[in-house]
């Protein structure tokens, strides 16, 4: 399904609402890259937009709420890149908004959160704790997607990780794991962050059996949106650099013993122009096959390996494990 609205400099505000619900559903469908690029455009066409003269105080009100949430949402794609840097101003703005009234409730406790978040990624828990205790006391969780609240408390655990408080860690992020498993991909960012927690939790509480298993678990997803960065037909989609990240990430955790996953790491070096070590990954998962007729399909990737072409996925291959 195609999706897409043309915003270019000032638009009015109902086109941006029709944006909003187009970003909505990029980001629920994991077109991230997409909804990045909606969303700046977004932003400027609000302040465009405010900067009218003529203009009554709800209506500019209007399109600063449009922009704040714009913000907030670009803010948590950066943060799911890893772009910390970027994040952070954007973070910090939205706190500023709720200091200055234009934020209230639950949407004041959500900018609490993307800042708690970003001091998470920057190596401060206890900076983080305090945010999310500035989220929770503007904004009761009653009335919160299951997904929100699951997000929020596993946030919320992985501080109490970090400063090594177990007790305190583990209900948190092992509550709401089914509840994100259910709403989301196991590929995407925030169940994928919750596996993170939860192999680091395990393993330093001595429980690698159950280490293992989440290991295996995240391999899997990690795997599926790796293939796709690296696949796909939609060059908009693709992320060489990022695809090696999470498959070399889905290799480790299966000790290099899965084939597909190798063969997935082969096709993100390619795409990644990463071409010896992607010769060198596809022998490996080669070696590992036991059917004569796989052992035919991947050889056919290795020749184009070997000739420094990336391999495009068909329409079936869009799923693996």
């Amino acid at each position: 399904m195609k999706l897409r609205v043309a915003l270019a400099g000032y638009v009015n505000a109902d086109t941006l609402d029709t944006a909003r619900e187009l970003a909505s559903v990029l980001l629920s469908q994991g077109r991230d890259g997409e909804a990045r690029e909606l969303c700046v455009k977004m932003i400027e066409s609000a302040q465009a937009g405010s900067s009218q003269t003529a203009l009554s105080q709800k209506q500019r009100a209007r399109y600063r709420q449009l922009e704040l949430w714009a913000s907030r949402k670009l803010c948590q794609v950066y943060m799911e890149e890893g772009k910390v840097k970027l994040a952070k101003p954007l973070a910090e703005a939205l706190v500023a908004a709720v200091e200055n009234h234009e934020l209230a409730g639950a949407q004041a406790g959500f900018a609490w959160s993307e800042l708690g978040t970003v001091a998470l990624a920057e190596g401060r828990p206890r900076d983080a704790l305090k945010a999310f205790e500035t989220e929770e006391a503007l904004s009761p969780k009653q009335g919160w997607s299951p997904p929100s609240v699951a997000w929020s408390e596993g946030q919320r655990g992985s501080a109490y990780l970090a400063l090594g408080d177990y007790r305190r860690a583990e209900p948190l992020l092992t509550n709401g794991l089914p509840v994100l498993e259910h709403r989301f991909t196991e590929g995407h960012f925030r169940v994928q962050q919750a596996y993170r927690d939860l192999i680091s939790l395990y393993s330093k509480t001595g429980r690698e059996t159950e280490a293992e298993a989440i290991r295996i678990k995240s391999a899997r997803g990690l795997n599926e949106v790796a293939w796709r960065l690296a696949t796909s037909n939609n060059p908009k989609l693709r992320n060489g650099p990022k695809a090696v990240e999470l498959a070399e990430e889905a290799v480790r955790n299966t000790r290099r013993k899965n084939p597909v996953f190798l063969d997935t790491l082969a096709a993100d070096y390619v795409e990644a122009q990463q071409f010896e070590k992607a010769v060198l990954a596809q022998k490996e998962a080669i070696s590992l096959l036991q059917s004569e007729e796989e052992k035919k399909n991947y050889g056919g990737r290795l020749k184009q390996y070997e000739a420094n072409k990336p391999y495009r996925a068909l329409p079936s291959e869009s799923i693996r494990g």
